[in-house]
């Protein structure tokens, strides 16, 4: 199984919902060789900033062709907390309805990036720093 890295950026200005930067460095390491880096910076219209980092993620995984041992970078705790957290799987388990009942907000973006992730390891990274960081903020930025 490969590993990858993805390191995922939102720009967190404007009030939701608001057109929002983003983007994604999709990074394949396979032993002994220097690692395939894939990247995409795009702006997300008119989505509040949990939306785009929903979208941003599913744009990255929807790169991927096969299963990986996947390592995901974030600095929001938003989309792991889905996972860490069990949110999905309670939610799935309760027809995409949150505990109270009421349906779960960006269900539809949730239910893809779980579609995306099956068949996937996935660790979850939540940090601040990473060694795309600065570039990645430069090209939300520009």
């Amino acid at each position: 199984m490969d590993n990858v890295n993805i390191y995922t950026c939102v720009e967190q200005k404007g009030m939701p919902p608001c057109d929002r930067k983003a983007g994604y460095i999709l990074e394949l390491i396979k032993e002994g060789r220097q690692p395939i880096t894939l990247t995409n910076f795009i702006t997300l219209k008119n989505v509040t900033n949990r939306q785009a980092e929903l979208r941003v993620l599913i744009g990255a995984l929807e790169r991927m062709i096969k299963p990986a041992a996947l390592c995901i970078y974030q600095v929001s705790t938003y989309v792991a907390a889905g996972y860490t957290c069990n949110w999905v799987e309670d939610w799935k388990a309760n027809g995409w309805q949150t505990k109270h009942g009421t349906p779960v907000v960006n269900a539809e973006e949730w239910q893809k990036l779980d579609k995306l992730l099956a068949g996937h390891r996935v660790k979850w990274m939540l940090t601040e720093n990473h060694q795309y960081k600065r570039w990645m903020e430069r090209e939300v930025r520009d």
